[in-house]
């Protein structure tokens, strides 16, 4: 069990920082939806 704190807090950095910046990149080129990724949304 102590072993577990650090590896969680290394995937939840790799989810909150890494991979929102992945999906940031994915919107700026118009990738695709993918499961999981909400759409951005132009509203006026």
């Amino acid at each position: 069990m102590e072993e577990f704190p650090p590896v969680y807090n290394k995937i939840k950095s790799l989810y909150e920082a890494d991979l929102k910046n992945i999906e940031a990149e994915l919107e700026k080129y118009g990738a695709p939806w993918t499961t999981g990724r909400l759409p951005e949304m132009k509203i006026k």
